[in-house]
């Protein structure tokens, strides 16, 4: 039986009052003292407790213990370290992935820097089709474009019917002047 990975629970970020929905963070409003629970009651009570969490975001910064979620996407939440392996690898496979379809000629070789430009924008959107972490909207688009590319569309195939009425009298004309 294999064993289930236990994830951390979903930590519910802190939404803003709808006091202080529109209005300019870091200043003090005395008119919300006493409608707002814990706000603080004068200036210097307000500056003090803003001194405190700069000072406790900057210790931790030192310490390295503040992490953000920059660059993470959803539903990868404390796994940065294995979404940048991720995006590592897919780079690594959408670049190999590119110079063999070079090679195998379904892609032509690039002979000016404009088209060395454009290999190079294929890898990075083959590696965007190939990294797991992307949502499955942006890997349907990757891909998309990279058939664009790569594939020739096929022909489409239009059969000519006979469907003017001159064109069929004729023809029983045709058949009649035969028998």
């Amino acid at each position: 039986m294999t064993e289930k990975i236990k994830r951390p629970g979903r930590v519910k970020t802190k939404e803003k009052h709808y006091l202080t929905k529109h209005r300019t963070r870091g200043v003090w409003y005395p008119e919300l003292v006493g409608l707002i629970r814990g706000y603080p009651r004068t200036l210097e009570g307000f500056e003090k407790r803003r001194d405190g969490m700069r000072e406790r975001v900057r210790a931790m910064r030192e310490a390295g213990t503040m992490k953000t979620r920059r660059g993470v996407p959803d539903g990868w939440a404390g796994r940065g370290e294995e979404v940048a392996a991720a995006r590592a690898e897919a780079t690594i496979e959408g670049a190999k992935t590119i110079e063999t379809l070079i090679e195998q000629g379904v892609i032509d070789a690039p002979l000016t820097t404009d088209e060395e430009m454009a290999v190079a924008a294929l890898k990075v959107v083959m590696a965007t089709a190939l990294n797991p972490t992307e949502t499955t909207r942006e890997r349907t688009a990757a891909v998309n474009t990279v058939l664009a590319y790569c594939k020739a569309k096929p022909a489409q195939k239009i059969e000519a019917k006979v469907s003017k009425a001159e064109d069929f009298l004729a023809l029983l004309a045709q058949e009649q002047t035969s028998t």
